[in-house]
């Protein structure tokens, strides 16, 4: 009789240790697919920003490609005018600090 119980009390053993062995798989396993799942989520966000970025840069290039748009870039870089006009160049304002 006390080999049985024995071999039954082993085989619970045996039991409850491939249960908790599965259920730390389990929870480890859905542990992952929370954070592949979140890992996802921000991948997609940080591809649409770069793709919107991406047509901004496009649309910016066509744009750099105008005659209008290099005659403004000339006159507020380089202080270029047309013969016909005069430029008047303004000294910068500077922010006025008091010395307290």
């Amino acid at each position: 009789m006390k080999g049985n119980k024995l071999k039954f009390n082993g085989y619970k053993i045996a039991a409850v240790i491939i249960s908790v062995a599965l259920c730390v798989t389990i929870i480890f396993s859905v542990k992952n697919i929370i954070t592949l799942h979140n890992e996802n989520s921000q991948l997609k966000e940080q591809n649409q920003e770069l793709e919107d970025e991406r047509d901004n840069l496009e649309l910016e290039l066509e744009n750099v490609d105008t005659m209008e748009f290099i005659e403004e870039e000339a006159r507020r870089q380089l202080k270029l005018a047309n013969p016909d006009e005069i430029l008047f160049i303004l000294p910068e304002e500077k922010s006025e600090e008091t010395d307290e």
